[in-house]
């Protein structure tokens, strides 16, 4: 007494299912990765300028805290409170004027945060061949799931 053997629909049904898994999955890998970091902390701009030494006083112009989104608030905020200085996050193009989404590139820029200067970076990575793949794959996968349903349907 052994299983009944699959049919068709059911076969084009489950192999749409693992397309529409692997899609999804695709997407979430390629989707931008950020990690914003503290790489200096100096309490003014002359101290700043010392520490980073590319840079004079007149140089450096912190952006106010407040002046950021949310979301690159955010990323300081946590960045701040870590042992590393660091904070990794996936997310969506942010809507921020300081966050470049573009395929592994380093923002710099500074920010006036508690009482002192932070220079932060912000490394953005991803992989758009990977978003592609795993949206076609999707569709692919949504294709196959209504056509197995359908089959199943038009069977019973």
């Amino acid at each position: 007494m052994g299983t009944p053997p699959l049919d068709r629909s059911q076969v084009v049904l489950y192999i749409g299912v693992i397309f529409l898994i692997a899609g999804a999955g695709l997407v979430y890998v390629g989707y931008p990765a950020y990690t914003t970091s503290i790489a200096a902390q100096e309490p003014n701009r002359e101290a700043m300028a010392t520490a980073v030494e590319s840079y004079s006083a007149s140089e450096i112009d912190p952006i106010a805290f407040s002046n950021l989104s949310a979301p690159e608030q955010t990323a300081i905020t946590r960045a701040s409170q870590s042992s590393q200085l660091t904070y990794a996050d996936r997310g969506a193009s942010d809507s921020g004027t300081h966050f470049n989404y573009r395929n592994d590139i380093v923002n710099s820029y500074f920010v006036s945060y508690n009482e002192s200067i932070l220079r932060v970076e912000v490394v953005i990575a991803m992989n758009p061949v990977s978003v592609v793949a795993g949206s076609l794959s999707g569709l692919a996968g949504a294709v196959l799931a209504i056509g197995g349903l359908w089959g199943r349907r038009r069977s019973d």
